[in-house]
C-alpha cells in the first residue's frame, strides 16, 4: 500500500482589508492586505516509495500573508490627446509557509546536504511570492476601435512537494505578453471584428526540480508558441 487515500477537508480562515479611491471613467487606485490561515492544508505530493506517482495529501497548517496595489488611470492626466488610453496594473507581494509534519521534516533533515539548513517551515504549494500584471488599453470614442497590450508574470511557485530523496518541483516564471484589437462596424456597430496575438514573447511554460546547491533539472516543458486568432460576431439586438 503506497497511500491509504485518507484526506481531511481544509479549514480556511480569510481576513482582508481594502482601501479604494474611485474616479471618473472607471479610474481607480486601491491598496489591500490579506491574511489566510489553513488548517490541514492540502498539497500535491510525490510518493517517496513509487517513482512518478503523485497524490493529494494533508501536509500540515499553512499561512499566507500579502499586500496588493492596483491602479487604473487614463493617460489624459499627461495630455488630453492621450485620454482614450488607459494604463492598468496590479502588483502583489505574498509570503506563504507550511509548518511541516514531523515525518516530512525529519525526512528532509535526513536528506539535507552539507551547508543546508532545514527550517520547520517551507513554501506553500501553489502560492507565488509575487504577481505582476500591466497593460495599456485604447478605447476610441468615435472610430469603434478597441485595442490593448497586456503583460503578466508571477514568481517561481512550488508546484509539487518533494518527499524523502525527491526534490521539490517549482514553476519557472512565465512572461506572458498578449495583444488584442477589435473594430465595430456599421452605424449601429452590430458587426464586430477581432484580432488577437497570445504569447508575443514566445515564452515556455516549464517546471524544474530544485534542491540546495544543485543545478535545476527540467521536469516539464510546454512550448505553446505564438497564437494568432481572428474573430467576427454580429449582434442581432
Amino acid at each position: 500500500v503506497l497511500w491509504d487515500g485518507n484526506i481531511r477537508s481544509s479549514l480556511i480562515n480569510n481576513f482582508d482589508l481594502r482601501w479604494e479611491i474611485f474616479q471618473r471613467r472607471g479610474q481607480m487606485i486601491s491598496f489591500s492586505g490579506f491574511y489566510k490561515q489553513f488548517n490541514d492544508a492540502l498539497e500535491l505530493v510525490q510518493l517517496s516509495t513509487a517513482d512518478n506517482n503523485f497524490q493529494v495529501q494533508n501536509v500540515g497548517d499553512a499561512t499566507v500573508v500579502g499586500g496588493e496595489v492596483e491602479l487604473r488611470q487614463s493617460l489624459g492626466l499627461i495630455t488630453t490627446s492621450l485620454e482614450n488610453i488607459t494604463f492598468s496594473g496590479n502588483f502583489s507581494v505574498i509570503r506563504s509557509e507550511v509548518r511541516m509534519s514531523d515525518a516530512e521534516f525529519f525526512n528532509r533533515v535526513n536528506q539535507q546536504r552539507t551547508g543546508d539548513n532545514i527550517d520547520r517551515n517551507r513554501d506553500f504549494q501553489g502560492q507565488a511570492p509575487y504577481i505582476l500584471n500591466l497593460g495599456f488599453g485604447y478605447a476610441g470614442t468615435t472610430n469603434g476601435v478597441e485595442a490593448g497590450i497586456y503583460y503578466n508574470v508571477q514568481g517561481a511557485t512550488l508546484a509539487v512537494t518533494g518527499a524523502a530523496d525527491k526534490p521539490d518541483i517549482y514553476t519557472v516564471p512565465f512572461h506572458g505578453l498578449n495583444f488584442n484589437l477589435n473594430k465595430s462596424l456599421g452605424e449601429d456597430e452590430k458587426l464586430r471584428l477581432g484580432f488577437k496575438i497570445s504569447n508575443l514573447l514566445n515564452d515556455k511554460r516549464e517546471k524544474e526540480f530544485q534542491s540546495f546547491e544543485s543545478s535545476s533539472l527540467l521536469f516539464e516543458s510546454l512550448a505553446p508558441g505564438r497564437q494568432f486568432s481572428l474573430s467576427a460576431s454580429y449582434r442581432v439586438f
